[in-house]
């Protein structure tokens, strides 16, 4: 233990259990002596202490108690004719060129992050799914998490700061711009629960932003855009239920889904993945069927079911899926654990065939 350190000990010891309030204020603060002070104080000495608000609007009143119990602590830890409190207001403390001692630098300098990142989005994101927010479920899925330590506050023992960001794909991005701020707010939320076991840690805030990311051709795909080469009228704005995937230029709500896609498309069936129907006149109504196919004078409407990121009770899919059955489409409705897997999908694609041609034989 330095001289230094000697002298906040003391000090700290000096100070009897009746003052709670200076202790703990000494024993958090980042703490200072003037210039090249040694052991010898013949002409006084100058304590420095950088303090949250609330401990500075203490030690600025030479007459309160707390302020006149660290003086004299000092004086008498110190050996010095005379005490002086120099304080300064710090609502963020970073990085201070002394601790009073290694323990006590643990205590309320530790900045890491107590989560392992990965493990946390992905419990994250089942509490989602189990309340079936669909939205935030996209937003953590596709998400590259950053948790970045933001400030330190010494008041009560000392919490650190941390901001969680969220960079997203562009495409999904686009798609959550009206609801930004509300996911933001629930995720925020959510993550306090996490953060229960660790007192002295805390979220001060969650962000959504864009990933940025261009490839090679970011400016001829720019160009095309705006000439517009490629537009798509594929279903991408249903808020409660968000294509997040994308896939040969097309978007998909799932992984299984696009398992899906591909089987269909090696079969050489006509389907369309995604499309928009509308119905308009008073009764407005905008659907987005996972896929539709035509094959031989029959529409088959197939819809996905079970995965996390699109779930709806057979009554929602029903109503839902009711302007087009009738219209004449038949719906056929598939597990997600049935396309799990590529192989698992061509399965299921000649399974739908099958049922395709089973409803032929009908007519």
């Amino acid at each position: 233990m330095d001289f230094y350190e000697k002298i906040l000990t003391d000090a700290i010891d000096y100070l009897d259990e009746g003052n709670d309030e200076a202790i703990k204020i000494l024993s958090k603060c980042v703490l200072s002596l003037s210039e090249d002070q040694s052991s010898s104080f013949a002409e006084g000495i100058l304590v420095e202490i950088k303090c949250s608000r609330a401990e500075y609007d203490i030690l600025s009143n030479d007459a309160h108690p707390v302020t006149k119990a660290i003086l004299h602590a000092f004086y008498v830890a110190s050996d010095a004719p005379s005490v002086e409190l120099k304080v300064k207001f710090a609502s963020k403390i970073e990085n201070p060129t002394k601790q009073p001692s290694d323990e006590r630098k643990q205590e309320t300098q530790r900045d890491d992050f107590p989560l392992d990142i990965e493990p946390f989005m992905a419990t994250l994101a089942r509490l989602f799914a189990t309340k079936g927010d669909a939205r935030e479920v996209a937003i953590l899925a596709s998400a590259k998490a950053k948790v970045i330590k933001t400030e330190y506050d010494n008041w009560n023992g000392g919490t650190q700061y941390y901001a969680l960001f969220l960079e997203i794909p562009v495409a999904l991005y686009s798609q959550i711009t009206d609801e930004r701020e509300g996911c933001e707010e629930r995720i925020l939320a959510q993550v306090q629960i996490f953060l229960r076991p660790y007192p002295d840690r805390g979220l001060a805030g969650v962000s959504i932003i864009p990933l940025i990311k261009a490839d090679e051709k970011w400016r001829e795909k720019a160009q095309n855009w705006v000439s517009g080469k490629g537009i798509t009228n594929q279903g991408r704005v249903r808020s409660d239920n968000i294509a997040s995937k994308e896939c040969d230029g097309l978007l998909f709500r799932s992984t299984e889904e696009i398992h899906l896609y591909k089987a269909l498309k090696a079969l050489g069936i006509s389907f369309a993945p995604l499309p928009v129907f509308l119905r308009g006149g008073e009764t407005y109504k905008r659907i987005e069927p996972d896929f539709v196919i035509l094959k031989e004078g029959i529409i088959l409407v197939v819809e996905v079911d079970g995965d996390t990121v699109h779930q709806e009770t057979p009554a929602e899919a029903h109503a839902r899926t009711t302007m087009l059955v009738h219209e004449g489409a038949h719906v056929e409705r598939v597990k997600g654990s049935d396309c799990r897997t590529p192989e698992l999908a061509a399965q299921c694609a000649a399974n739908i065939v099958k049922a395709i041609e089973k409803l032929k034989a009908t007519r």
